[in-house]
């Protein structure tokens, strides 16, 4: 019993951890945005298409309506970008809907969100281990 209940919290404490890892908010290269990942980027399937919604808000915490996000990113370290051209849909209520992300092979990763709206421009780095 001992046993199980260890195992247990364990995995409370994973999940936990897990859950910090990929609600945290990653902030612009100029302090303007926060955004906040939906989803855990290590947790991706190489090969597989993946959905990532973000929440972006600026540095007062109101939400970004009506923005144009440009995704790009890659490998650094290979010098190549990524396999696919993912696109951004807006949600609403400062949420968007990243399509077409693909990973293609497991190492160091960086996504560039480049945000555009009525009253900021500003770049968010996302460094992450496939």
């Amino acid at each position: 019993m001992k046993k199980l209940l260890l195992s247990f919290l364990v995995f409370i404490a994973f999940m936990t951890t897990a859950q910090a890892e990929h609600s945290a908010a990653h902030r612009s290269l100029a302090g303007h945005l926060e955004v906040t990942l939906m989803q855990d980027l290590s947790s991706a399937t190489i090969g597989d298409f993946l959905e990532l919604e973000v929440h972006i808000q600026n540095t007062s915490g109101d939400n970004i309506s009506g923005a144009a996000i440009a995704v790009d990113g890659g490998m650094m370290a290979h010098g190549h970008g990524l396999p696919t051209r993912p696109q951004a849909v807006e949600l609403g209520e400062g949420r968007y809907l990243i399509r077409g992300l693909r990973f293609s092979m497991p190492g160091e990763w960086r996504l560039v969100l480049d945000v555009t709206s009525e009253d900021v421009q500003d770049r968010i780095l996302i460094a992450f281990v496939l």
